[in-house]
């Protein structure tokens, strides 16, 4: 009996927590059937059904094919889109960067070219030389070129790195949490090695453990490998093909720095792609909303340098030279030349030559010198290089690479010594339009779970007339024109190719989609079968929100929206994800926009933010008898944003200091990832068991551990 009661314990506790533990994560090919994107750059999309749904990608780049070369995003490119960093700066490929306390500051060590924007921190980092050698560890190179950090260091010397994945109950994220994954790694022969895993999206694919991360670079041969940001902010883009991967947000996140790949160099000098990828539009009646003019006023600020050659030693006869593609340099009346420039910048009594050998010595020359001399009665016969051209010459001995000839000379060159420089800005102006309220309509009429259009039965056309399963978020389109008043070039993006800017379309989202799904396709759907517009197929768009909840105005029941459900919370806050369903619901309605900014009108001092409704204001503390005595103001809520004064009791109870600080805090806050981690970290206490930080969403729920 006993024997049997420890088998039950041991095969209920132990065996699941080790099969957890030790997993290895897919098994796969990491050698074969590679496509190539370009030059020293190849690829392959993987997907396995072991040890769950799983679909990622392999990119593996030849360190040694001199074409390629390596960047990290530079300090006023900070804060954008994975694609929109490729597009910007030309790379061939791309993926986003390190975590960031916000979208200017990462988390971690970041230089581009020298400029070190971002200082060292505990995260590991890896380090690209000027001339694209790549190593990791460490605290950078002398001097320092590149440098991008990630927050996990998976592979050390070859094997899983056991000082950053500990498999310990207290980190469940290494060997527990399954997340969408970027990481970087390097294997002995020098190739480089990307890894982008998708996740939070059952039946396509679920994510990986870090210790599983691991073990994908241990099969494709790293040496060492470290996690980037993962999650929704996981993004791989290719030139040309746009977004690989399916980000686990529905769409590309906005993050603050990247990594790229260039297949015949890289340039920091934003090109000129002002492409939109819109892919399907509707131009319905009425669609041209523009009457008027409208004029804008652009003031920039152009920064370049220029580095001219200096007038000395050789300078301009290397430099200029090496523009005509040729290696120059000054020799002296010993050496014939294939190209001789004159003296151009040389010492007095030096040439400024090309491909120069030396002059062979008497003795060599003597035999040809008596052999011209006495076929030809000429005294200026000589050894001279194959390179030249001769009037006249003998087959007489000379050393390897001469010719026994008279009248011989090299060829005469010119070197133009004035440099100007010509630099052509690009100025981008982007124009956002916004059309209030028109997701809300969206999903009301259309791809909302309650939406009009769902309650229907309408057909797509599959060929088989099967259910609709997934809409296409379709903008609608009016044409502008861009004209720019000084007469500079101007171009504007388009579905397919750029084009003149007095070409140009104005995108409005979900105005096409409106019109296509619930103006026609409902029409279709009323008449008679066979008759009426198929409606076409799309993609899939994310669950709302639990719909017109203002903050605070939710129920205490599990949220069925996207980041308050349990299954979408149980990674972060695990067996407790119940309560944080029923909190997140309560405080936010599941909007991850939802703000709250009493504090601004004196109804409390509230200025909270999110799903969590995460408070960026300064806290006020009281004594026992009601008395003010202080302010709490951590140091990851928004410093610098308020006024943090502690005689304050009179609304309103915040006022603004920094507006720009505000509005970074906001939209940092207002990333529904990053919310979820703070409510879990700094702001809730004891493991996830304490709820006091949210009192009124407790009480209502009757969570005991805050009642008094």
């Amino acid at each position: 009996m006993l024997f049997t009661l420890l088998l039950i314990v041991f095969a209920l506790f132990v065996l699941p927590k080790t099969s957890k533990a030790q997993s290895t994560g897919p098994d796969f090919n990491c050698n074969v059937d590679f496509q190539q994107i370009s030059d020293g750059i190849t690829y392959r999309r993987f997907t396995a059904s072991s040890p769950r749904t799983l679909t990622w990608y392999v990119v593996k780049i030849d360190l040694n094919n001199p074409n390629i070369d390596l960047m990290v995003t530079p300090r006023e490119g900070l804060g954008r889109t994975t694609s929109s960093f490729l597009s910007t700066y030309g790379s061939d490929v791309a993926i986003n960067g390190d975590l960031h306390w916000s979208l200017t500051d990462p988390a971690g060590l970041a230089a581009s070219q020298g400029d070190q924007y971002s200082d060292p921190s505990p995260e590991p980092s890896f380090f690209i030389s000027e001339a694209n050698e790549v190593r990791f560890w460490g605290r950078g190179g002398d001097p320092l070129w590149d440098a991008i950090s990630g927050s996990n260091g998976i592979v050390r010397v070859g094997e899983v790195a056991q000082n950053y994945i500990t498999c310990n109950p207290s980190r469940p994220q290494d060997c527990v949490h399954l997340h969408p994954r970027t990481s970087v790694g390097l294997t002995g022969n020098n190739t480089l090695i990307l890894i982008v895993v998708d996740g939070r999206q059952p039946g396509y694919s679920e994510g990986v453990t870090l210790r599983e991360l691991a073990y994908m670079m241990r099969t494709c041969n790293a040496r060492d490998a470290i996690n980037m940001d993962g999650g929704g902010s996981s993004t791989l883009v290719f030139s040309g093909q746009g977004v690989m991967n399916q980000p686990s947000d529905g769409s590309e996140r906005t993050v603050s720095n990247h990594f790229g790949i260039c297949s015949g160099g890289c340039s920091l000098t934003p090109e000129t792609r002002p492409y939109c990828m819109v892919t399907d539009v509707r131009n319905n009646p009425g669609d041209d909303l523009f009457a008027g003019v409208l004029t804008a006023t652009v003031n920039y600020t152009a920064n370049f340098s220029c580095q001219f050659l200096i007038w000395t030693n050789g300078n301009l006869c290397r430099g200029l030279a090496a523009e005509e593609n040729e290696e120059a340099d000054c020799y002296n009346s010993g050496y014939y030349c294939e190209t001789n420039y004159g003296r151009v910048d040389c010492p007095i009594d030096q040439i400024c030559g090309n491909n120069c050998v030396p002059v062979p010595s008497n003795a060599d020359s003597a035999n040809c010198q008596a052999a011209i001399e006495f076929q030809y009665g000429r005294s200026d016969g000589g050894c001279y290089p194959n390179f030249w051209s001769c009037s006249i010459y003998e087959d007489e001995p000379c050393p390897p690479n001469y010719r026994c000839g008279a009248d011989c000379g090299g060829r005469l060159g010119t070197l133009d010594p004035f440099e100007e420089c010509v630099v052509n800005p690009y100025v981008r102006l982007e124009t956002i339009v916004k059309t209030p309220l028109a997701r809300q309509i969206w999903d009301k009429l259309v791809a909302g779970a309650t939406g009009v259009f769902k309650r229907f039965p309408p057909k797509v056309e599959s060929g088989t007339g099967s259910p609709i399963e997934y809409l296409n978020e379709i903008p609608g389109v009016s044409p502008v024109r861009y004209v720019s008043l000084d007469g500079s070039t101007v171009v504007a993006g388009s579905p397919v190719v750029g084009r003149p800017g007095a070409e140009a379309e104005m995108y409005f989202p979900y105005i096409g989609g409106l019109h296509q799904y619930f103006l026609q396709c409902i029409q279709t759907i009323l008449r008679p079968q066979g008759y009426g517009q198929v409606c076409p197929r799309g993609t899939a768009t994310a669950e709302p929100p639990d719909t017109g909840l203002p903050p605070g105005g939710g129920t205490c029941q599990e949220s069925n929206s996207q980041y308050c459900s349990v299954s979408y919370l149980q990674s972060t806050f695990g067996n407790t994800a119940s309560i944080a369903s029923q909190i997140c619901r309560l405080e936010s309605g599941g909007d991850p926009t939802a703000l709250n900014d009493n504090c601004l009108n004196g109804s409390s001092y509230d200025y909270s933010v999110g799903l969590f409704q995460i408070n960026l204001v300064p806290i006020p503390q009281y004594d026992a008898s009601g008395n003010l005595i202080g302010l709490v103001d951590s140091s990851w809520r928004c410093p610098g944003a308020f006024v943090t004064d502690i005689n304050r009791v009179q609304p309103p109870y915040c006022i603004i200091q920094n507006q720009s600080i505000l509005n970074e805090c906001v939209q940092r806050f207002m990333d529904p990832d990053f919310n979820i981690a703070t409510a879990w970290g700094p702001h809730l206490s004891n493991g996830g068991t304490t709820w006091c930080d949210w009192a009124y969403a407790a009480e209502q729920c009757g969570i005991q551990d805050c009642l008094p």
